[in-house]
């Protein structure tokens, strides 16, 4: 089990303390049999805690230092606020069908930019995925508040991909949507998995929902 950082200060400063006792308890039995004399165990002993003081002094110091260090190194680190968004429109004015439109809603919620920004949607049977990825850049640059949409016909945009969404619906297959997006910060990779939504048609539409 790995100790919280934050503690190791405190679990140093009760091992100094402790040798410091063992320390003072070793001179003042063993100090007149090593040849010292009772000014001298006192001077040593004021010196041994003086050095238990300043080490421990030390300790507090770097940790105060490393946290203050993280606490600014992740107060550069951006944030994407990702979400979908979805709606029902006719496809042309001659064309009166009414279809779904999923959209992809992402805004950088922090003051701070992407530099390569990428994102992952994905739609999922138990038996099937489809990478709808590639309707978005690799490796973007958002700027700090900046917000855009993708928005595409549902199923058309599987059909392409060769996913027939009404036939899974009809086989009743449950279809999960995810999103996820990537980035380089302080040198690392860092993804985010965001949501599941599922498709819900059960009140004869199909609908996007938090999973």
């Amino acid at each position: 089990m790995s100790i919280n950082k934050n503690r190791i200060p405190f679990f140093l400063t009760i091992f100094l303390v402790v040798l410091g006792l063992a320390s003072t308890i070793f001179l003042l039995h063993k100090g007149i049999g090593l040849g010292l004399g009772i000014a001298d165990i006192i001077s040593n002993i004021i010196q041994i805690w003086i050095c238990v003081g300043a080490f421990i002094s030390v300790a507090y110091v770097i940790s105060s230092y490393i946290q203050t260090n993280r606490a600014f190194i992740l107060s550069q680190k951006p944030y994407l606020l990702l979400y979908v968004a979805e709606r029902e429109v006719q496809r042309s004015e001659k064309n009166k069908e009414i279809v779904h439109v999923t959209g992809i809603n992402y805004k950088n919620n922090s003051a701070n930019p992407f530099y390569d920004l990428s994102l992952s949607i994905k739609i999922s049977t138990p038996n099937t995925t489809v990478d709808l990825s590639d309707l978005f850049t690799r490796n973007m640059y958002m700027t700090a508040g900046d917000s855009r949409e993708r928005s595409f016909i549902t199923v058309d945009e599987l059909k392409k991909r060769g996913f027939d969404l009404n036939a899974a619906i009809e086989q009743n297959q449950i279809i999960i949507l995810s999103l996820a997006y990537e980035f380089t910060f302080n040198k690392r990779l860092e993804t985010v998995n965001v949501q599941e939504y599922f498709l819900d048609t059960s009140k004869g539409k199909v609908h996007w929902t938090i999973k």
